[in-house]
């Protein structure tokens, strides 16, 4: 995997000089994003916490009687910590099943001190394995797994985070994933599955969903030395029932030329910062999309309303050295 060697300003500022501007999402989550985050998923209306929390309860025994390998000891490795509800799960019902011994449990996350936070839960929880985090992106922290290729490695990368990702970057991502792995490895990806309009836009436009997205002004700010202010800005939705394609917009009001550094930055009246996608999936997408990265799915598991499914993807072969021809996404940079 080509390790990214961009700075956190270099990103916002390429975004900002993109045509549709656009913000990086793995940016939202700085200390005050990801306490705002958690209240945005306190809300009724936000079904996919709740969703896949449930899934993990009702279906946990038979997602570790997948992980079971006769010989090699185990890389449990989660990409993005968050409040580690959904991962306990799991990590619980190893100990459970007195599987323990095999088990190293590797966490990634860009956030150093929500990191932190949950390698001092996991100690206070004591869990008979070691734990080993990593405080890097999702794409550099995989590259640092010790040990890969002697053992077997099983990704949980939960929370529907593939959805925040254009088709040319779900493919990338996991096309290189699938190399850095070795074959029958295992990655548990969360989608959020395609469903009516209504309890979509619900669930990204009820507060305090704006204040979430909002954050991206203040990370903008700080990073760039920029002065962008909520006021000037509207929170908008936008979602495609047809398609599943959605994603959360920042519009600014006024148009205006911005210094930045020695870059001019210019904004029409009405012009779009988009600062996250958010697609939702069929299963036949998701088949799809593991054909494309060399995975066959090996389960799925789904709740009683077919909000949300976890499915384990299996690796099987080299994936497909191009992706079939998708349209330009905002958040894609033009070749």
């Amino acid at each position: 995997m080509k390790a990214n060697t961009k700075t956190k300003e270099t990103e916002i500022l390429e975004g900002l000089k993109s045509d549709p501007k656009f913000f990086y999402p793995k940016f939202l989550y700085n200390d005050i994003g990801v306490k705002l985050f958690a209240e945005k998923t306190k809300i009724p209306e936000y079904y996919l916490k709740n969703k896949e929390v449930s899934i993990l309860k009702q279906n946990k025994k038979n997602i570790i009687d997948k992980f079971k390998s006769s010989e090699k000891e185990i890389n449990i490795i989660e990409l993005g910590v968050g409040d580690g509800i959904k991962t306990n799960i799991i990590l619980d019902e190893i100990v459970w099943q007195n599987y323990a011994e095999k088990i190293t449990f590797i966490p990634i996350d860009i956030n150093e001190s929500i990191l932190k936070y949950y390698e001092q839960k996991f100690h206070e929880k004591k869990f008979p394995f070691p734990i080993n985090p990593i405080n890097n992106s999702f794409e550099n922290g995989i590259e640092k797994i010790p040990n890969r290729k002697e053992k077997r490695n099983i990704i949980l990368w939960f929370g529907a985070t593939i959805g925040n990702m254009t088709a040319r970057k779900r493919f990338d991502f996991l096309n290189n994933l699938n190399h850095l792995l070795n074959k029958n490895d295992l990655v548990v990806i969360g989608f959020d599955l395609n469903k009516k309009t209504h309890i979509v836009r619900n669930a990204y436009e009820t507060p305090p969903n704006d204040l979430f997205y909002f954050n991206a002004l203040n990370t903008i700010n700080e990073t760039l030395k920029t002065d962008f202010k909520k006021e000037d800005f509207i929170h908008f939705f936008d979602y495609d029932n047809e398609t599943g394609e959605a994603f959360t917009k920042l519009i600014k009001k006024k148009g205006e030329k911005i210094k930045i550094k020695d870059t001019e930055i210019s904004f029409e009246n009405f012009e779009p910062i988009y600062i996250s996608p958010h697609h939702k999936f069929h299963l036949s997408q998701i088949e799809q999309i593991a054909e494309n990265s060399g995975f066959r799915i090996k389960k799925y598991f789904t709740d009683s309303d077919k909000y949300f499914m976890d499915v384990i993807f299996e690796k099987i072969d080299n994936p497909k050295t191009e992706l079939p021809s998708v349209k330009r996404e905002p958040f894609d940079l033009k070749a």
